[in-house]
Parts: C-alpha cells; sequence; structure tokens
C-alpha cells in the first residue's frame, strides 16, 4: 500500500503545488506530508458547507481504541477556553472512519468562545489511545484564515528565542523561536541548502524547538544573519486606518475634481475655437459674396 500525491518536484524554489524545489529543499507540502506520515494514524478535520465539523481518522498499521478530544482556544493568547472528550472509538484498518460531526457554533458557545466571534478561536483536535499516549493533534479555524481579525490587528512578533548551538553529533544547528500570539502556517527560510526538522507549523505555545541539518559546514553566525520567520501577522496587510481612508477619500475627491475642471475647460475651449471658425468662415462669405456681384456688373459694363 502507499500514497501517490501530485506533485514530487519542480523548478520553482517558491510556494507551489510540489513539495521539493529544484534544490531538493522542502517545501510547506512535504513537511506537511511528514507530520500525516509520521504516526500510527491521521486526524483530518474539515469545516464544511453547512457548518459542520467533521473529523476523519485513518490508520494504515492496525485497528485501534481511543478518544477523541476538542479543545477551544484563542487567538489573542495561548489560553485554552474549553475542552470536551468523545467517548471511545474503535478505529478500523485502513479505512476513512468519520468519528465526529458536530455544528461549529454549538461547539464554541459550548467552549466559552466569545457569542457570535468564530474568527476569535480555533479548535485543536488529539486522538489519545487507552494508555493515554496522543498519537496525532491537529487544528482546525472555524473561518477562512483571510477572516481572522487578529493576524492584521495584533503582531505575534515570532523571532529567534536565545543562542543558536551545534550539536558536536551530526553538526545540526539547535535553535529556539518565540511567539507573543498563536500563529499558523510559520514558515522559516533561508538561502542556505539544508532541512528544518519541522517548517510550516502551528504555534499553539511561546516557544518552539527546532533544528536545521546543513547540506554543508555552516556556521551559526551566518546562519542566524540570514535566516528569516514569515507568519501571517507578518505578512497579511491590515486594514487602513479610518483616518487613512478619509486622507484617500479627500484625495480622490481632489483629484475627480480636478479632472473634471479639464473636461469643462477642454469643452469650452473647443466651442469657443469652433464658433470663431465658423464666424470668420461666414465673413469670408459675405466678403466673396458682395464681390462677385461688382465683377458681374463690370463685365456687363465692358459688354456695353
Amino acid at each position: 500500500m502507499g500514497a501517490l500525491y501530485w506533485q514530487l518536484n519542480d523548478v520553482w524554489s517558491t510556494a507551489s503545488w510540489s513539495s521539493l524545489d529544484y534544490s531538493k529543499n522542502w517545501k510547506p507540502l512535504h513537511y506537511q506530508i511528514k507530520k500525516n506520515f509520521n504516526s500510527e494514524l491521521t486526524l483530518i478535520s474539515k469545516v464544511n458547507d453547512n457548518d459542520q465539523l467533521e473529523v476523519f481518522v485513518i490508520s494504515d498499521y492496525v485497528a485501534t481504541k481511543g478518544r477523541l478530544k476538542v479543545e477551544t482556544r484563542s487567538w489573542r493568547s495561548f489560553d485554552t477556553l474549553g475542552e470536551v472528550d468523545y467517548g471511545m472509538f474503535e478505529i478500523k484498518q485502513l479505512e476513512g472512519n468519520l468519528i465526529l460531526t458536530k455544528n461549529v457554533g454549538f461547539l464554541l458557545n459550548q467552549m466559552n468562545c466569545p457569542y457570535g466571534k468564530w474568527n476569535e478561536c480555533y479548535f485543536t483536535i488529539s486522538f489519545i489511545t487507552n494508555d493515554g499516549l496522543t498519537l496525532f493533534t491537529t487544528w482546525e479555524s472555524p473561518v477562512p484564515i483571510r477572516e481572522i481579525k487578529v493576524f492584521t490587528e495584533l503582531d505575534a512578533n515570532v523571532a529567534f528565542f536565545g543562542d543558536c548551538s551545534i550539536d558536536p553529533k551530526d553538526q545540526s544547528l539547535e535553535f529556539e523561536i518565540s511567539s507573543a500570539l498563536p500563529q499558523p502556517f510559520v514558515w522559516l527560510e533561508t538561502r542556505y541548502i539544508g532541512k528544518w526538522s519541522d517548517n510550516f507549523f502551528m504555534m499553539t505555545s511561546s516557544r518552539s524547538f527546532l533544528t536545521f541539518m546543513p547540506a554543508y559546514e555552516l556556521t551559526c553566525e551566518e546562519f542566524m544573519k540570514d535566516a528569516q520567520i514569515y507568519y501571517p501577522s507578518k505578512v497579511l496587510v491590515p486594514p487602513p486606518k479610518p483616518s487613512e481612508v478619509n486622507s484617500m477619500k479627500n484625495i480622490f475627491m481632489i483629484f475627480a475634481i480636478s479632472m473634471l475642471s479639464i473636461v469643462v475647460l477642454s469643452c469650452c475651449l473647443f466651442c469657443y475655437y469652433a464658433s470663431r471658425e465658423e464666424t470668420v468662415q461666414q465673413s469670408r462669405n459675405l466678403k466673396f459674396g458682395n464681390i462677385a456681384p461688382r465683377i458681374g456688373q463690370r463685365k456687363k459694363y465692358r459688354q456695353l
């Protein structure tokens, strides 16, 4: 048995639908696939069109039993607002087991999320065995990421914490990053070729310990100077402030009035020169009309 996905590699070094770039660096897809296949089972969650939270469990190894724990957390802190345990489930081998279908609004209200503010909270979902071992944990937002206002209102300040060190065993670089708020899709990047212990991950705590295995010898100073961290609070553009909106409206009004004035002035000048040209033409025709009879009369006089 196995799994195929589209696609393994392409020539682009930026985010795309492949999981490897031309330098064999891992892209977000590859890290996510590693997480999904790194456990005995995988949790897949989604919010469907009817605002129902659906949770599927897939086990590729053996049938197992366990319980599902659903927590509601706030995007504005690392606090857990509430949690609910859902019984014991028997997971069949090599099958997609739908083990939970719950209304999102009901869950949020049940677990103390502010009423009507779905964009303030998110779910963490864990499958725990009878022995208390957490096999897999995932998270799910009840609304699209673009609708979460916290990311544009507050900066999580995800940054390197403390100093970097080198593991003498494999020469990997060890370091920590810190965050003031929960952040999904945290992405670390460097121009040096290598592999991160984790990337494109969800920060549900204020600290995360990571390692970077370079393809060649690399010092901590070189690494820390070059490495960059990207996260939603950093890359999402905040909405304009009311003062900025008013200033933009004023600029637009001034521009519109200026353009209208130019158009009116152009029309006036066009009408003026058109009427002047018509007057000149009439004057010429009048002069020609006065001269023509005189010429005719002269011819008659000469004939006489």
